[in-house]
């Protein structure tokens, strides 16, 4: 009786001991192989509207094979009405490379939002295009300070050959913008203006 007794006891402490676990690990998962809090807090976030993943990182420009220089740039984001949101830290051109430009404060898109995303350099700056000419806007500008706001792109602009220019976040996934890798035709935009073209980019939906 004593031993049955005893036995008794030790089995409920032993589903009870059994039961705390199984809430501990649902309260507390362990993170590994991209389970637990990072995946919880990255759906929870999608279901919220985008949070991090939606927050710009990083401008990228598909760079030309000459080097004139100077050849620093920025990329400048605004939003559809022409008011600038952000503008990245100096990036440095490199021959026939994608170049990523980042954001010390990006601005947080929103899915299926269009914004205009522009180019400006401190000199001539080689840019492969599609070689096709493409309707675009130069405005004068600061490289120190660009232009807190654009008129929004009308249908007017100069003909330009479209380049490659894109946005993505931490997780260096796109975000908006033309990320073709274009690799023969050049462009060579001069120092101190501001480039984009006539069509809104439009936030990709991650």
């Amino acid at each position: 009786m004593i031993v049955a007794g005893f036995i008794g006891k030790c089995r409920i402490k032993v589903i009870l001991i059994a039961c705390a676990l199984m809430v501990l690990a649902t309260a507390f998962p362990v993170c590994t192989g991209g389970d637990g809090w990072a995946q919880i807090i990255s759906i929870a976030k999608k279901k919220a509207g985008g949070g991090a993943d939606y927050t710009v990182a990083s401008g990228c420009v598909k760079c030309g094979s000459t080097d004139y220089g100077p050849n620093n740039f920025k990329i400048c984001v605004y939003n559809s009405t022409g008011s600038l949101l952000a503008c990245s830290n100096e990036a440095q051109w490199a021959a026939s490379q994608f170049v990523c430009a980042t954001f010390s404060s990006g601005p947080t898109l929103t899915a299926s939002a269009s914004y205009v995303i522009a180019f400006i350099g401190d000199g001539y700056n080689s840019l492969f295009t599609d070689g096709v000419g493409y309707s675009s806007y130069e405005t004068a500008s600061s490289y120190a300070s660009p232009s807190s706001s654009i008129t929004p792109p009308a249908g007017d602009g100069n003909s330009i050959n479209q380049f490659a220019v894109y946005l993505r976040n931490a997780a260096n996934t796109k975000l908006v913008g033309n990320n073709t890798n274009y690799t023969t035709n050049e462009e060579a935009p001069s120092g101190g203006n501001l480039y984009y073209y006539e069509n809104l980019y439009t936030c990709d939906t991650l």
